[in-house]
């Protein structure tokens, strides 16, 4: 129901109302003369808040975006129902029907939609220019029994990462526990940082629940935090954080100065096919696990891994073979050896930009941590992100 009284109204404009001379001799009744001009104040405050919406969706919703959106929830809600203890093929996730159907009625002559040009469109069918990958770019480590969650973790991976750079049981006592839903993005397999900020701020922009966010983001992971914050400002995202930590990370304008992993650790820049792997000795092993989050395993069967863990002997036969790989520091898989070559490249492709359509400084508070030991970012470096946002700035 809607009240006609003029002071529930908002003070618009006001359209020509009926006086006596338009009802010739006659003069109206003052009180239909005051509802008439109500009904015209809520006309005007109906027709611009539709051009507003229709604004907005053109600046910020796009059916490609919609439909991203909308598969994201729908792919969180399928992962849900199949961890129930009645579920029926677990392993089988239910597929998401709407693209392919929107592709067919477009096929069929459907005509644009609000908020679409032909360059979205393009942009639905452009193939994506990931090679291969350790995992998906969004991996869900730590899920929640109810959706929406209370609350939710975007962690962005370090070079040479992946979804086990960040430990699933560490990251799920957050508080309240069990109901904090935590991600990792992954944005290895590109070489070109353009082509991946398009495509990773594409997947990370399919959160559009409203949830309290937090993001976090270490080493070349924190700049790829970074330009994703920046893209997501300008489109009126509701997925925005409400705080951002930055970890081993120099501000974006000093990193191609400042951070130089090849200068600390000189047999990476060696590294230029698979083979080379071959060449670098377990203590340069231990330094990727150590200074790059990156997780080995060794080369036997996950049954025996899991007997190591828990200190179990393997069984004979074979217990000698089993024992003399899990002595041995564990090696990369080829996954991980194709990210350490391709994030290597791709780390020489980014430049800060400033200017156009992209502001520097992010609209969220932003958190610095820097280990006094890294002696890849300098302190200076890390205040140096004080330029980068427009709220407040704490650095530990």
């Amino acid at each position: 129901k809607i009240s006609l009284k003029p002071c529930t109204l908002p003070l618009l404009p006001r359209r020509p109302t009926m006086s006596s001379a338009a009802a010739g001799d006659e003069e109206l009744d003052p009180h239909c003369l005051e509802v008439l001009d109500s009904l015209a104040r809520l006309s005007d405050f109906v027709d611009q808040q539709v051009e507003w919406q229709r604004e907005r969706a053109k600046k910020r919703l796009t059916i490609n975006q919609f439909l991203d959106e909308n598969e994201n929830e729908w792919a969180i809600l399928d992962n849900m129902c199949r961890m129930r203890p009645w579920a029926l093929n677990r392993d089988t996730p239910f597929p998401y029907p709407f693209k392919e159907a929107t592709r067919e009625m477009r096929e069929a002559g459907e005509r644009l939609w609000i908020g679409d040009t032909e360059a979205s469109l393009a942009e639905e069918e452009r193939p994506s220019a990931r090679g291969e990958a350790p995992n998906e770019v969004l991996v869900n480590i730590v899920p929640t029994e109810e959706y929406p969650p209370a609350q939710r973790v975007l962690l962005f991976a370090p070079e040479f990462g992946a979804s086990s750079s960040y430990s699933a049981e560490a990251w799920s006592e957050l508080r309240p526990k069990g109901r904090v839903d935590v991600w990792v993005v992954t944005w290895q397999g590109w070489q070109d940082f353009e082509g991946m900020i398009r495509e990773v701020y594409r997947w990370v922009a399919t959160f559009a629940d409203g949830v309290s966010t937090v993001w976090f983001g270490h080493s070349m992971g924190a700049i790829v935090m970074y330009e994703c914050l920046r893209r997501m400002h300008r489109h009126q995202a509701p997925c925005l954080p409400v705080a951002a930590f930055v970890s081993g990370c120099p501000a974006p304008h000093l990193f191609q100065e400042e951070y130089k992993p090849c200068d600390a650790h000189p047999w990476l820049g060696r590294i230029k096919i698979s083979y080379d792997f071959e060449k670098i000795t377990p203590e340069q092993r231990e330094a990727l696990g150590r200074d790059f989050s990156m997780h080995l395993e060794h080369e036997v069967e996950e049954n025996v891994q899991a007997q190591h863990f828990y200190g179990i002997r393997p069984p004979a036969p074979g217990s000698w073979y089993a024992s003399e790989k899990l002595g041995a520091t564990p090696k990369l898989r080829p996954a991980q050896q194709r990210s350490v070559m391709s994030d290597l490249q791709l780390m020489k492709t980014y430049r800060f930009s400033e200017g156009g359509d992209l502001a520097k400084a992010v609209l969220i508070p932003l958190v610095v941590l820097r280990s006094d030991e890294d002696e890849l970012v300098s302190e200076e470096a890390s205040r140096a992100w004080a330029g980068y946002t427009s709220s407040t700035l704490d650095v530990f």
